[in-house]
């Protein structure tokens, strides 16, 4: 079954649409949750990432964050600048620079999580820990479906 139409197919109706609606007033709210600190909500998902095993290249980093490359070397130049991040060439293929958290990175990701944490939980106050599950399961199902068609498409 095919669930849009071109006759029911708004931008109101567009799961892409919405998400990025979601995102963009999401990312500028908890933005404003680190606006009294000298590490910024991107550079605290910089340190997340790295530090929770998801990326530990430039690259890997820039992809999950939609970052470009210019704006993905700032954000580690600034991180790095603060010690909270490390790099260090691979030893197998020296083209690849990994990254690695710092032990004041480590302290940083840490002590900043709450905050993260108390932004979402205000956010999904309205909703019962089942609808939260459910919500988190699908998503995570469509990303899947996206990250097989991506593959499919060599994209």
């Amino acid at each position: 079954m095919r669930y849009y139409t071109e006759a029911d197919f708004t931008p109101c109706r567009s799961i892409g649409y919405v998400m990025k609606r979601v995102h963009k007033a999401a990312h500028g709210l908890i933005e404003n949750r680190f606006r009294d600190l000298d590490l910024s909500f991107s550079q605290w998902c910089a340190l997340a990432l790295i530090g929770g095993g998801i990326v530990d290249t430039s690259v890997a980093l820039a992809r999950d964050l939609g970052h470009n490359s210019g704006a993905t070397t700032r954000l580690v130049d600034s991180l790095e600048e603060k010690g909270l991040i490390h790099r260090e060439r691979d030893e197998e293929d020296r083209r690849i620079v990994r990254l690695s958290l710092t032990e004041a990175g480590k302290a940083a990701g840490t002590a900043l999580t709450p905050r993260v944490i108390d932004f979402w939980n205000d956010a999904l106050e309205d909703f019962s820990p089942a609808e939260v599950d459910q919500f988190m399961n699908m998503l995570q199902r469509l990303t899947g479906k996206l990250e097989q068609l991506a593959a499919e498409e060599g994209a």
